[in-house]
């Protein structure tokens, strides 16, 4: 088992790793002379932005040089890295003439082969170079079977090489294993600004692949700064990695893209890696008191945004910082907002990484539904997606940017939930669905939105640990009906009489049931119905439930738990029972005395 202290110990690592085998070369005295990059705003009220000082981080200018020959593209390598190669080493020249040919600046040539460069052979660089990329579009091709991932172990398509400030693609670093994320590559998170607050800039930093959306204050080579002082060499930024939306007619690419990028951005945010975070929007200053109206509350915080739920770690970097970051007018202001700061990035990491206690309860589940469902969202599918990599689902629904279906990709990720997380819905939620009849077994997303409900109410008891007894979905395994592809071994009721005592305020029936005999077979949660007569009494007995590998038609199922409490379902609705010598007591819900 891997330990936090080894996390850790990663992280520092990663810290220091600022270039790799190439700072180890100039350890041997060949250093070359260091860039200075100055940011565009030398009053700025971010330190970290005005300038930084260091070798490799090549200016924009020389970035966007093309060179002409390929003996002067090696002396210009030559020169930045430090190195003394000759034009009759190995494969070189070819290797360089390859990128000539195909009119490549010299920030893309430099981005692409410094973490090769001092291999030296560069006819096994080639070949390796080649593999990588074989081996990269193999993952993601294999990770997608129909409108199921089923590989989210899956890197960032593209990642920022903050050294030669260009938009890189993922397979041009060296990796142990395709799926594997370097440690010297950080996660940037952020809050998007209104769209009227946002300028889309075209640049050659991606390549002029697609309009970079940014608020109207950043300035990318500011942030390029600023993430290099506090050590990055590689980052993923969505606005520079994650394709965007392009008025040019290629919206193609990115419907086909986002299929699979989007629902597996998680998987580098779920890395003991930093994160640098801009609470206020991407590359504006750290404030504790946000001029942002509302506050933390504001729609367009870090605090309230879908996406950045998933982004949250506990190694994070404030970004924006600034000495006016911790100022106020008021002390007792900034104490105040100081305290508001912490609890709320505290609940949202206590929320995305649930205990080991909790984990064997719904609270984690439920905890994140009532974590997300507040949170704002360009797409109301976004909530649902976003949810996904927090449940550590081993398979994930496709991302459609076309749909809006809410009750279709919750549907969906329900279907891609563990065994365990589904029993939770099933036993947890403690009341029938109204999934247009197909599902009562479950709540449908609307009812999860729209419901205030306490987590203190719901039936977070400990769960069967049996994985016999966690709700497996088959869809193919020659049901009739859908509501039938999700079953679990239960223990079945052959007959009982239930008498209602009477009915609540809030309309639940109360009553006390004796029961004949149990027996564990596989069960389904069945559709809504029931069979209630009209004073109130209900003899219920199941002639349809076999023991075989599934139940095609209604049963009338008793779960058993490790404390001897009951969850009882009768086509449909869900009944909670507790034990007392051989009476049970019994709260049902909804039923339908006129049927």
């Amino acid at each position: 088992m891997e330990h936090h202290g080894d996390k850790v110990a990663e992280v520092a690592e990663s810290l220091c790793n600022y270039s790799g085998g190439v700072r180890k070369h100039f350890a041997a005295g060949k250093e070359p002379e260091p860039f200075i990059l100055r940011g565009s705003k030398p009053r700025t009220m971010i330190p970290f932005q005005r300038v930084h000082i260091g070798p490799l981080t090549i200016s924009q200018d020389l970035a966007k040089t093309n060179f002409s020959t390929v003996n002067l593209l090696l002396n210009k390598l030559n020169d930045v890295l430090g190195t003394e190669y000759e034009i009759l080493r190995p494969g070189l020249q070819a290797c360089l003439q390859g990128y000539l040919d195909e009119s490549c600046d010299f920030g893309t040539i430099y981005g692409h082969l410094r973490p090769w460069w001092l291999r030296g052979n560069f006819d096994l660089i080639s070949t390796l170079m080649q593999k990588r990329k074989e081996e990269d579009a193999l993952l993601r091709k294999s990770a997608v079977d129909g409108d199921c991932i089923i590989n989210p172990r899956i890197p960032p398509r593209r990642i920022w090489d903050l050294f030669s400030n260009r938009v890189l693609p993922f397979h041009v670093l060296p990796v142990s294993s395709p799926s594997s994320i370097p440690g010297n590559v950080w996660a940037v998170s952020h809050s998007w600004k209104a769209r009227e607050e946002r300028n889309y800039m075209s640049t050659s930093i991606n390549g002029y692949a697609w309009a970079v959306p940014l608020p109207v204050k950043t300035d990318l080579h500011n942030l390029r700064i600023e993430l290099l002082n506090l050590g990055a060499e590689y980052v993923f930024l969505d606005v520079l990695c994650l394709r965007q939306r392009d008025q040019s007619g290629k919206e193609f690419r990115r419907r086909k893209e986002w299929r699979l990028d989007v629902p597996t951005i998680g998987y580098i945010y779920q890395h003991p890696r930093i994160t640098v975070i801009y609470f206020n929007g991407l590359g504006e200053e750290f404030k504790l008191i946000p001029d942002l109206e509302g506050g933390f509350d504001n729609q367009h915080h870090w605090f309230q945004r879908v996406w950045t739920l998933q982004e949250a770690t506990n190694y994070w970097l404030p970004g924006g910082l600034s000495l006016e970051s911790l100022r106020s007018s008021s002390n007792t202001n900034l104490m105040n907002a100081s305290s508001d700061f912490s609890v709320r990035l505290h609940e949202i990491l206590d929320s995305t990484t649930p205990t080991s206690e909790s984990a064997n309860t719904g609270s984690d589940l439920f905890t994140l539904i009532e974590a997300i469902r507040r949170r704002r969202f360009s797409n109301p599918v976004d909530a649902i997606a976003g949810l996904a990599y927090l449940l550590k689902c081993q398979t994930l629904p496709i991302y459609n940017v076309d749909s809006a279906d809410t009750e279709g990709a919750w549907e969906a990720l329900i279907q891609s939930m563990s065994p365990f997380h589904r029993l939770l819905l099933l036993i947890c939620w403690g009341r029938p669905g109204n999934a247009n009849g197909l599902y009562t077994w479950r709540p449908t997303w609307q009812e999860l939105s729209e419901c205030k409900f306490n987590l203190n109410e719901l039936n977070l008891h400990q769960p069967p640990t049996d994985e016999d007894e966690f709700l497996q979905f088959a869809p193919d395994a020659g049901h009739q009906e859908g509501s039938d592809a999700y079953f679990h071994y239960a223990y079945v009721i052959d007959s009982c009489t239930l008498k209602a005592d009477g009915v609540t305020q809030a309309g639940y029936g109360h009553g006390s049931a004796i029961f004949a005999q149990t027996d564990r077979v596989v069960a389904s949660p069945p559709p809504l119905g029931s069979d209630a007569e009209d004073d109130g009494s209900e003899t219920l007995s199941d002639d349809t439930a076999r023991n075989t590998s599934h139940s095609t038609t209604p049963v009338n199922s008793i779960k058993r738990n490790a404390t001897s409490s009951f969850t009882v379902k009768i086509r449909g609705p869900a009944y909670n029972i507790s034990r007392a010598k051989n009476v049970y007591s019994l709260e049902f819900v909804d039923i339908d005395t006129g049927s």
